[in-house]
C-alpha cells in the first residue's frame, strides 16, 4: 500500500530539474510583469506633468540604454510583426511579447503537475517550448543590437532566464530518455 502511495505521490512532484525550471519561470514572470508595467506607463505623465521614466531607462558606462524604447517599437509585439494577428483583428489580440512570456512561464510552472502526461512527454514538451523561446530570444537580441541599436536590461534578463530554462529542460529531456531505457 505504501509503495503504491509513493508511486502516486512521486508522479505529483516534479523532478529536481523541473523544480529549477519552475523557480526560473517564477523569476521570468516577475521580469515579464515589470516589462508589461513599463510598457503600460511609457508615454504617460505623473501628477506634476513629468513624463514617466522607467528604472530600466538609464546610463551605463556613458551609454543611454532604454527598455521603454524597445517595448514601444514594432518588435515589442511579435504576433503582428510576423502576421500571426492580422490587422483586421482587434488590437486586444496583439499582445506584447512580455504577455506571451507570462503565458510561457505559467505553462512551465504547471506542466509538471499534468497527470495526463508521462514524464518523458513532459520533458519533451518543455524542451521543445524552451528551444522555441531561445530561438525567439536570439532573434530579438539581434533586432535589439543591430536594428534598434539599444540595450535593454529587462530583455537581457529574460534571455538569461530562457537560456537557463533551456539548459534545465535539456537536462531533464536527456534524463527522461535514460529513465525509460533502464
Amino acid at each position: 500500500m505504501s509503495s503504491y502511495l509513493r508511486l502516486i505521490l512521486s508522479d505529483l512532484h516534479p523532478t529536481s530539474t523541473m523544480k529549477t525550471i519552475q523557480i526560473l519561470a517564477f523569476v521570468g514572470i516577475l521580469v515579464s510583469f515589470y516589462a508589461l508595467y513599463v510598457e503600460s506607463k511609457t508615454g504617460t505623465k505623473d501628477a506634476m506633468g513629468k513624463p514617466y521614466e522607467a528604472m530600466c531607462d538609464t546610463k551605463i558606462f556613458g551609454y543611454v540604454v532604454s527598455c521603454s524604447k524597445v517595448f514601444e517599437s514594432k518588435y515589442g509585439k511579435m504576433l503582428s510583426l510576423f502576421g500571426i494577428v492580422p490587422n483586421i483583428l482587434p488590437a486586444i489580440f496583439d499582445v506584447p511579447n512580455a504577455a506571451i512570456g507570462v503565458v510561457f512561464y505559467v505553462c512551465a510552472i504547471i506542466l509538471p503537475y499534468l497527470r495526463c502526461l508521462n514524464k518523458q512527454t513532459k520533458a519533451t514538451i518543455m524542451f521543445a517550448a524552451s528551444t522555441l523561446s531561445c530561438c525567439v530570444c536570439v532573434y530579438l537580441a539581434c533586432i535589439l543590437a543591430f536594428v534598434l541599436q539599444d540595450f535593454c536590461i529587462v530583455c537581457a534578463s529574460t534571455y538569461v532566464v530562457n537560456a537557463l530554462v533551456w539548459v534545465q529542460s535539456l537536462r531533464d529531456y536527456c534524463n527522461s530518455g535514460k529513465a525509460k531505457t533502464n
